[in-house]
């Protein structure tokens, strides 16, 4: 009988436990905003390209959505810079909507990180020499 209460009530001690440790990830994952999803997408860039990097950035978003990510971008990046539609620097950093027609934009460049989510399709490149 002793055995069986102890039981029950390490049961529901544990079963609290999990409970509060679901609601607050939940309520993590709820209070995610842009920022943080693109931080977390662009975590292996960071990580890849120095920190006085000039990086040319370029995407088929529209153009009011194209600013927003732009400055979101650059704001996950800091202190890196990104230089918007400019495709002169040799690092260039391509988010593209998945919903769009992906389009060619640089010819002879090798890649140095790709990856996709619902979100964005992420392309890190290096122009040839």
């Amino acid at each position: 009988m002793l055995k069986s209460k102890i039981f029950i009530i390490n049961f529901l001690i544990v079963a609290t436990i999990l409970i509060v440790l679901v609601q607050d990830w939940i309520k993590m994952n709820k209070n995610r905003n842009d920022i943080d999803k693109l931080n977390i997408s662009l975590t292996e860039i960071k990580n890849i390209l120095p920190k006085n990097s000039i990086i040319s950035f370029i995407t088929n978003f529209n153009e009011s959505n194209n600013k927003e990510l732009y400055f979101k971008t650059q704001f996950v990046l800091v202190p890196r810079v990104l230089v918007k539609d400019d495709l002169n620097n040799d690092t260039i950093l391509i988010i593209d909507s998945p919903s769009i027609e992906e389009k060619s934009i640089v010819r002879d460049a090798i890649a140095l990180y790709s990856d996709s989510n619902n979100l964005y399709n992420i392309k890190l490149l290096r122009k040839n020499k």
